[in-house]
């Protein structure tokens, strides 16, 4: 029945309305006369007139043409309206006017207008077809003068004209809030014509149109197309899912933003650019001086002839987005561009997919020309031209981020002049490439010197200052291929890229750096080189100065073809190149005929090479370090090994003119099957290397001569402590110098000639000890000797030969000069000693020996007799200590020494004396026995702690020589507290009673009835050891928690002690940190990045061996963070504008994925296909046809086909895979909804949830200002690691044991053992070895701490003799989660033993160390060593020595058994990075000697010290803001690393704190940095003090500075800093200025006080990113019904209040599928705090879920922001559409108005009818909350919890959408869990 009565009130409502449109108005002819009367209009027959046909000068009209013509100026009288809507100044509303054909037929004269409005709103253009011709000003819409709030929708409009100015739309002079939709426009003339014009008018939308341009006539007169022009200070409007095409001959533009035409949204629309004619420009978007604008989604086509833009950013365009649009350029001319900026800043360039195809020279994927601080992310770019193909290019572009993209070249060469540019910087400093991959193809021949090239990542000419890092590069060229290339350019930071470079034909280099490229720091890269011939890992050439080369990774690998003749070098360094330093990089090279790990030509001096692995195992010549003609350079600590199959083999090579070089502390290793030499010294004549020095170098194993010289002169040649087994000097030989460092040196005076073993068993040096074997005939030979460290008093000295004195010997020097040189003539021992050597003689006199004492005062006597000295200096030691002297004693002289002190009980003692000439000699050794009673003191410790006492025990034993009976005495603190007898011996204790804190003496005496015991004193302290701690809180989400306390003893502070300060949650560990009590006792420490949740902060101090804790708890609930927010559910927030439209979300599971197989294919080498080759094809063949039903036709029905249905295909040398799919008019699909599918090409993926995050708090910044104030920080540098969380690091070990053996094979079994020791997992985890047929290992996740393990076997076959194999370096790579960056590690080599086929005795052994864990201070690693009977017989008494493992043991092994024995080994840290070079195990089997591999393994450094300096001003004004520098010094020599600052601004006795924050900073070795930090002042005069700690691993740094916080205008004197009558201060200061192009804002402060100084004088320049705000915003509704008014109050806050702000405030309304429906920007002037109301009207919102977000933004930067969501119903039976009233109210009459007032009657009771019902029914939500919260009260926890999913299915089913009954069961479930989480509490 109540159905029933609804619906007959809504049947009368119909029928009322439905009669009051029965009458309308009649329109036959055109009329001068203006329709002033509002009322409904129709034509009812086409109409004409030679001027303006209708004129409105009313509100509220309609005129419907039922498809009639209108037809105005058919004479062609200039200046002309078909419909003209005006009425002087005032204002019209509501005019309406469809379903007209408006014609101007004739072409003559100037200004026709289908139809003008001029300051009219609210009104509708709709269904029209319109017509315009003439000479110049052809509109076809014109709205001009505040025209807002106008529809125009579903037109056809067709401006043309012979001359200029045509416009199909025209919005002029505020004309606002205007929606232009599906509409068909196309403006065309001879030149100078716009589809739509919009003119100084904001917020307009124009989508879904089609919009055409193109010029008039088929012979292309010159004609500039404009199809969306943006002029003059048009902002805020929205151009989307709009289809836009150009056809002509000069300059074209889709979408034109000109100049101050700001903040305008364009996306999702399809452009097509046709450029007919060359030398013009095409432009799908052209931004110029324009800022804040976004253009997203969109799909543009440029292609034919000229200049091809997608799109292109113009000078002074700031902080524009270009974001997710597809790019498509191919001319036919020179230069197409992707993207191009010019002189454009601060703009952002993301995640679009570009591709320029040219058949002519310059193709550009995104250029950058005199552009600062711009930010390129995530792009996908292709180039593929004939010639001169760049990814992206940047020119006279600095400060430029480029991160993630994704970059191919691929140019096709038709001549020799190809070159293929991934990213070219051209005098461009201080940029940041980051993480992309880029692919190079071409077929060049050409070389970079020219342009030409494949390359990877150039910089040219002046490009300095970069950053280089995480990239990934391919070059694949024929030819010429460079994975990065330096020209002239200096200090750039390139770290931790992936390169790997491969050619058909020559020149395929890693890095190479060119002429004069200085100070650059290549570190932590892996290069792969692969080409055919000439493979370069790293190469520097031609006045490449001052480089750093560290910890890289190469590979060069080129393989022979045909005769061709290849080679490889790891790193070479070319051409008078000075000073570089090249440590810690691993090398191989393999495969063609030479092999060079290290190459130095042409004067390439001081070098230094340090701390490499270099391997080459190539097919001929192998070569681990060569230097020819370069001299004063440094070669240590390298291990080098080279392996070839065929030719030589040479660990170090000299050649020619190297002189002054120092090789020292290598490891060598060389084997191949002819020649090999550890080091081979060659010349040219007459170019000799002399005068190098070889020192300690370690010859591991060389199959051939450890050391050699050629037929040549080489002298001056130095072995320092240089142990050399095999040695070949051919030819005439070398003059030598042999030196050990400690003892002397031999330098021969003749050639060394010869061969043979045992060189340093034949020339031989030690102390006071010169060996010249006369055996050897080519080493018999005059020299001069130096013998060290002798004797400068002795007078009789000699030079002895062969025990003799040397007869033929001469002096050089005197003979107590220490070090004394003198000439041999030849072989021989050589020594030098005293002629009168005789020692001197002591003789004990007394007591004699086992003599027996009761005293402890005793003397000793003796006499010293001697032929030379007259006076001694003698000792008495008892028990080997000293217990007196005499320095006088008289030679043959009876001599006493009083000695007191002597304890009882038997003790050693005997005499020694220095003769004048510092010989000393010992006495025979005596015993005496003191029978006097003693005691030993047991218990408390002599100086120990005792916590908190007030009485001790003390305990003592008691002795003597025999039973006695002891009278005892004990003092304390200098009194008598004990007083015994008849006390026997043993052990005796006594309660020392009422003590107090502080430091205790106590002694013991006790007689035996003859004597005292011997009287001593010890000592015990007191103390009451207290630590107090406070954590404070609670805190909001993302706060910075500061824990501080203080430590004492009870009576004083205690300082420089260590404190333990961690954080627990729910009783786990969270976090720790160590650090430092000051002077004061106290300390202080902060933690960050705690999640919500309750803690507890456990403070603990070890004090004397006390320990002492506190506890305190807080909590971090959650808070609203403002700022840049990354991740959530509305997408990626970018700029000033958050998301898009369309949501393409960086960063979910949904999102960007680089290269599978379902993805598209991009490209091949053909170039793409547009349409067919009959071209482009629009409509048909007879021109283009206007206003037709089917609408305009693009191609066929499939839309418009890119190629065909294979796709866009681009080559896939590397398995990638890119594409789209192609064909209908909707727009270019790129993949599927959910996300455009990319690849996999590194092993890692760009934008999933473990991938790079822009702008997370807890991860690694990208920007300008992301992260710190300072902005991007560049430098070698791991990442920002926060207190309590640090990143992954991968640890891998390859651990080689004994499998099994046959007579024919040997197998080894390999373990890949790999460990997480860092804090955070690591992802797509791989392990390639290229000695396992299964690798790569797919590790994917391993957690902090977690080991995987992956085995294989490593079979050899057995030869008749042994030999060794050297294993592969095995290498993980994997990604960061904490920083979402690149990590890896590589395993150590070992050289594998392979027995030959012994019938005989034979052992075999291997050694292998691997990580287990590591702290601050050590390593540990398990060390384990394997001994294998790989002979034929049984061997017994194997004796096995390992000093690493302290291992000496003997053992037995039966044919084919094997022994393993392993322990822990921990190796101690340095501050700097240290090598730890194992011992080889050894095993001694029937007096035969077998060895192990040998290990060596990088111990990290641990860094630090830091030093700091706080340098604050002395005076500041009150709630100033003003600027402290922090300086900080590393003091490490070796490791540049993070500093973490604290710092924080305290009263002047540190118990209250005020401002605080913490930055981490990279300082390179030995540098310094200063840090600006900005603050308010307190608001409180008096002092304070501004704190300071740094923290490294190595321990802690802190310092502070005082300042004095004044009043403004305060009297101050300036000397003396108090108060002074003499002058005042009185600062005035300008209001803040514009925030600068820099960030920065700027202010004038003048002193109007009479003092001449600047004491307290305001900061006049800030970062304007110190102002901040808080956002609150209310709703007054939340359910709201359609086209109800939303209504809602807004808070905003100044965080930390200035001068008065203006401030912009953006409104957005989003759908629920985050489409923007609104979106309104105001401005306000805020100081402090400030609330407002705010109404939005006329949002025409259909019912549904919305979402009300608000900006603040300020200086174009947002700073904070807040969001509420709200429902909007449907229409309830008997509302009333407020469109309808509008048209209904013109014609109302009194019947009317009785009629209407009756509607609303029945209005107001169906709506009373209907809330009663709902009323009723929510009673139900009513009863159930109220029953299960009694059950609650009742403790019934289950049944009141129950309730809670009976509610949630009840309000699905019927109450989904009525926000009260949502908020009663919000309210309802926030109810039951604060109860829960209370009685928890409780419990």
């Amino acid at each position: 029945m109540r159905k029933s009565r609804i619906s007959l009130i809504f049947g009368l409502i119909f029928f009322f309305v439905v009669i009051q449109f029965v009458r309308a108005d009649i329109i036959s002819d055109c009329s001068a006369t203006p329709i002033t009367t509002p009322g409904y209009y129709e034509l009812n027959q086409s109409i004409t007139s030679a001027n303006t046909c209708l004129t409105i000068a009313a509100s509220d009209v309609e005129i419907d043409c039922k498809g009639h013509t209108i037809e105005y100026a058919n004479t062609g009288t200039a200046t002309r309206f078909g419909i003209d809507v005006v009425l002087g100044t005032v204002f019209l509303n509501n005019i309406t006017i469809r379903n007209c054909y408006i014609n101007k037929p004739s072409a003559l004269n100037t200004a026709g207008y289908g139809i003008r409005m001029q300051r009219t709103s609210n009104s509708f253009i709709i269904n029209n077809t319109i017509q315009t011709n003439g000479t110049t000003n052809n509109y076809g819409i014109y709205l001009f003068t505040a025209c807002e709030n106008n529809l125009i929708e579903n037109n056809t409009i067709n401006a043309s004209g012979n001359t200029t100015g045509s416009v199909g739309v025209y919005l002029s002079t505020q004309s606002n809030n205007n929606t232009l939709r599906n509409n068909i426009i196309s403006g065309r003339g001879t030149a100078t014509s716009h589809s739509v014009y919009i003119y100084a008018s904001d917020n307009n939308l124009l989508e879904n149109n089609s919009l055409l341009g193109y010029s008039s006539y088929l012979d292309n007169t010159d004609s500039d197309i404009y199809n969306v022009f943006l002029s003059t200070g048009s902002k805020y409007n929205v151009i989307r899912n709009n289809s836009l095409f150009i056809q002509a001959s000069e300059d074209n533009y889709n979408v034109y933003i000109y100049y101050n035409s700001n903040y305008n949204l364009v996306y999702n629309n399809t452009m097509q650019v046709n450029g007919t004619a060359t030398g013009t420009g095409n432009y799908g978007v052209y931004i110029l001086g324009s800022d804040y604008n976004k253009i997203s989604n969109n799909s543009v086509y440029t292609y034919g002839y000229g200049t091809m833009y997608g799109m292109r950013l113009g000078a002074a365009s700031f902080n524009n987005v270009l974001n997710n649009n597809f790019i498509s350029t191919y001319g036919t001319s020179a230069n197409n561009y992707g993207i191009y900026i010019v002189s454009a800043l601060f703009n952002n360039i993301t995640e679009n997919t570009i591709f320029t195809n040219g058949l002519s020279t310059g193709n550009h994927g995104i250029s950058l020309s005199s552009s600062q601080r711009n930010y390129i992310y995530k792009n996908n770019i292709s180039t593929n031209g004939t010639t001169t193909a760049y990814g992206i290019y940047l020119t006279g572009s600095d400060y430029v981020t480029i991160s993630n993209n994704f970059i191919s070249t691929n140019g096709i060469a038709t001549s020799t002049v190809t070159g293929n540019n991934g990213i070219h910087l051209s005098t461009s400093t201080n940029n940041n490439i980051i993480n992309n991959v880029i692919v190079t193809n071409g077929t060049s021949l050409g070389t970079p010197s020219t342009g030409n090239g494949n390359i990877g990542i150039d910089l040219y000419t002046s490009s300095g200052y970069n950053y280089i890092h995480n990239n990934t590069i391919q070059t694949n060229g024929r030819a010429h291929n460079y994975g990065m290339y330096l020209y002239v350019s200096n200090k750039n930071t390139i770290i931790g890229n992936k390169i790997s470079t491969s050619g058909e034909l020559t020149m395929n280099h890693g890095i190479f750096f060119s002429t004069s490229s200085n100070v650059n720091s290549l570190l932590y890269n892996d290069i792969s080189t692969y080409g055919s011939t000439t493979n370069y890992g790293i190469s520097l050439t031609t006045n490449s100065d001052g480089n750093e080369i560290i910890g890289n990774n190469i590979i060069t690998n080129g393989s022979i073809t045909g005769a061709a003749t290849t080679n490889n070098f790891g790193i070479t360094l070319t051409t008078s190149c000075y000073n570089n330093l090249f440590e810690n990089n691993t090398v191989q090279t393999e495969g063609g005929n030479y092999n060079y790990g290290f190459y130095a030509l042409l004067n390439s001096n001081n070098f230094i090479l340090r701390g490499n692995n270099l391997s080459t195992g190539g097919n001929r010549y192998n070569y681990g370090v060569f230097i020819s003609e370069s001299r004063l350079s440094t070669i240590d600590n390298n291990i080098i090994t080279t392996s070839g199959i065929q030719g030589n083999n040479y660990g170090m090579y000299l050649y020619s003119n190297s002189k002054y070089n120092l090789i020292k502390k290598n490891n060598l290793t060389t084997s191949g099957s002819t020649n090999s030499y550890g080091i081979f010294i060659d010349a040219m004549a007459p170019n000799f290397p002399n005068n190098n020095s070889f020192q300690e170098n370690n010859f591991i194993s060389i199959s051939g001569t450890e050391f050699r010289f050629a037929d040549a002169e080489i002298d001056e040649i130095s072995l320092i402590s240089q142990s050399i087994n095999s040695y070949l000097f051919t030819g005439i030989g070398s003059i030598m110098i042999i030196r050990n460092e400690s003892a002397g040196e031999i330098k021969f005076l003749e050639r060394l000639t010869g061969s043979g073993n045992g060189f340093s068993d034949s020339i031989k040096l030690s102390e006071n000890y010169a060996l010249i074997n006369t055996g050897v005939a080519g080493f018999n030979k005059p020299a001069e000797i130096t013998l060290y460290n002798l004797s400068t008093s002795i007078t009789t000295l000699q030079i002895y030969k062969n025990g003799v004195l040397c007869n033929d010997c001469i002096n050089l020097t005197p003979m107590q000069a220490g070090n004394v040189t003198f000439n041999v003539t030849g072989g021989g021992v050589y020594s030098i000693n005293a002629s009168d050597e005789i020692p001197h003689v002591i003789t004990l006199l007394s007591p004699e020996n086992n003599t027996n004492i009761t005293t402890q005062n005793y003397s000793f006597n003796f006499t010293v007799t001697d032929e030379t000295s007259s006076i001694f200096q003698c000792y008495i030691h008892i028990d080997n200590e000293i217990y007196g002297s005499n320095e006088s004693v008289l030679n043959a002289t009876e001599t006493s020494i009083n000695v007191s002190g002597i304890s009882g009980g038997s003790h050693e003692w005997y005499v020694s004396c220095l003769d004048e000439a510092n010989w000393s000699q010992n006495s025979e050794t005596r015993t005496i026995n003191n029978n006097i009673p003693y005691i030993i003191y047991n218990s408390p410790e002599n100086d120990s702690f005792i916590n908190n006492a007030s009485s001790v025990l003390l305990n003592i034993s008691l002795s003597d020589t025999e039973e006695s009976i002891f009278e005892l005495w004990i003092y304390g603190d200098g009194e008598l507290i004990n007083y015994s007898v008849g006390i026997s011996t043993g052990e005796f204790t006594y309660l020392w009673e009422d003590l107090d804190l502080g430091k205790h003496n106590w002694s013991v005496i006790i007689n035996d009835g003859f004597s005292n015991s011997t009287d001593q004193t010890y000592y015990f302290n007191i103390i009451n050891l207290t630590i107090n701690c406070e954590a404070g809180g609670p805190y909001q989400s993302g706060a910075l928690v500061l824990a501080q306390g203080n430590v004492s003893d009870g009576t004083s502070p205690l300082s420089s002690q260590i404190i333990n300060a961690s954080v627990y949650l729910n009783v786990i560990l969270n976090t720790s940190n160590n650090l430092n009590s000051t002077n004061e006792g106290s300390f202080s420490t902060i933690f960050l990045g705690l999640a919500t949740g309750n803690y507890t902060l456990n403070v603990s101090v070890n004090y004397r061996g006390l320990n002492a804790y506190c506890l305190d708890y807080f909590s971090i609930n959650e808070g609203y963070e403002a700022g840049f927010i990354s991740g959530n559910e509305s997408g990626y927030i970018l700029g000033f504008n958050e998301g898009n439209i369309t949501g393409f979300n960086l960063g979910n599971t949904t999102g960007f994925v680089f290269g599978n197989s379902s993805g598209f294919t991009l490209g091949n080498v053909t170039g793409f296909i547009l349409g067919n080759t009959t071209g482009f094809i629009l409509g048909n063949t007879t021109g283009y046809v206007l206003g037709n039903a089917t609408g305009f036709n693009l191609g066929n029905t499939t839309g418009f086909i890119l190629g065909n249905s294979t796709g866009f295909i681009t080559g896939n040398l590397s398995g990638y895979v890119l594409g789209f799919d192609t064909g209908n008019l909707t727009g270019f699909n790129l993949g599927n909804y959910t996300g455009y599918l990319l690849g996999n090409l590194t092993g890692f993926n760009l934008g999933n949830e473990s991938g790079f995050y822009y702008g997370n708090t807890s991860g690694y910044s990208l920007g300008y200002t992301a992260g710190n104030e300072s902005g991007y920080t560049t430098g070698y540098a791991a990442g920002l690691t926060a207190v309590g969380n640090t990143s992954a690091s991968l640890i891998l070990d390859k651990i080689i044991s004994f499998s099994s053996f046959t007579n024919q094979t040997f197998v080894y079994n390999v373990t890949l053992r790999l460990t997480n020791k860092g804090g955070s997992n690591a992802t797509y985890v791989n392990i390639t070895d290229l000695d396992s047929l299964s690798s790569p290992y797919f590790i994917g996740n391993i957690t902090p701490g977690e080991t995987v393990v992956r085995n294989y076997l490593l079979s050899f076959a057995r030869n008749s003799t042994t030999y060794h194999n050297i294993t592969k370096i095995a290498q993980v790579y994997g990604i960061d989660s904490f920083l979402s960056s690149l990590i890896y590690s590589n395993s150590s080599q070992i050289v594998l033993t392979i027995p030959g086929q012994e019938t005989g005795q034979k052992l075999t052994l291997i050694k292998n160390v691997y990580y287990n864990s590591e702290n601050s201070t050590n390593v540990n690693y398990t060390i384990t060593v394997e001994v294998v009977n790989s002979g034929g017989i049984d061997l017994k008494n194997i004796n096995i020595l390992d000093s690493d493992l302290n291992l000496n043991t003997l053992i037995s092994l039966n044919r084919t058994q094997n022994y393993s024995y392993s322990n822990f080994v921990l190796v101690d840290k340095a501050a700097s990075n240290t090598n730890k070079l194992f011992v080889k195990s050894t095993a001694l089997a029937n007096s035969i000697t077998y060895e192990s591999n040998q290990m060596q393994v990088r111990i990290p450094g641990y860094g630090g010290p830091a030093d700091t300096i706080v340098n604050s001003p002395s005076y500041v004004n009150q709630s100033e803001d003003f600027n402290t520098t922090i300086q900080i010094t590393n003091q490490n020599p070796d490791i540049g690393q993070n500093f973490i600052i604290y710092y924080w601004i305290t009263n002047e006795f540190e118990n209250v704190n005020y401002s605080s924050g913490t930055r981490t900073i990279y300082v390179g070795a030995s540098q310094t940095n200063n840090t600006i930090v900005t603050f308010s002042a307190p608001s409180d005069i008096g002092i304070y003090k501004f704190k300071s700690v740094t923290t490294y691993e190595g321990g802690v740094d802190l310092a502070e500075d005082s300042f004095q916080v004044v009043a403004p205008g305060i009297v101050i004197n300036p000397s003396s800093g108090k108060g002074s009558s003499k002058c005042n201060y009185i600062w005035e200061c300008s209001s803040w200025s514009v925030c600068s192009s820099e960030g920065l804002q700027t202010r004038i402060c003048t002193n109007k006080g009479t003092c001449k100084g600047t004491v307290g004088k305001p900061i006049e320049q800030r970062n304007c990113s110190e102002v901040s705000f808080n956002v609150k915003l209310r709703l007054n509704q939340l359910n709201l019904t359609e086209n109800e008014t939303l209504e809602f109050n807004i808070t905003i806050t100044q965080k930390k209040p200035q001068e008065e702000i203006n401030v912009q405030v953006n409104y957005l309304v989003l759908d629920a599928d985050e489409n923007e429906i609104f979106n309104e920007i105001t401005n306000y002037s805020v100081k402090d705090t400030m609330t407002y109301k705010e109404i939005l009207n006329d949002l025409k919102l259909v019912p549904g879920e919305y979402t009300l977000k608000i900006y603040t933004i300020y200086n174009g930067e947002k700073k904070a922001e807040d969001e509420q969501r709200f429902i909007v119903r449907e229409y309830e039976q008997g509302e009333i559409h407020s469109r309808l009233y509008i048209q209904l109210k013109n014609r109302l009459s009194l019947f009317n108005y009785i009629v209407l007032l009756g509607i609303i009657l029945i209005l107001v009771l169906l709506i009373v009818i209907v809330i009663k019902i709902k009323l009723r029914r929510r009673d139900e939500i009513d009863v159930l909350i109220k029953e299960g919260k009694k059950y609650f009260y009742e403790g019934k926890f289950d049944e009141a919890i129950d309730i809670y999913p009976v509610l949630k299915n009840l309000y699905k089913s019927k109450y989904k959408g009525d926000a009260s009954a949502y908020e009663k069961i919000n309210s309802y479930s926030k109810f039951l869990s604060k109860g829960v989480k209370d009685k928890l509490k409780k419990d």
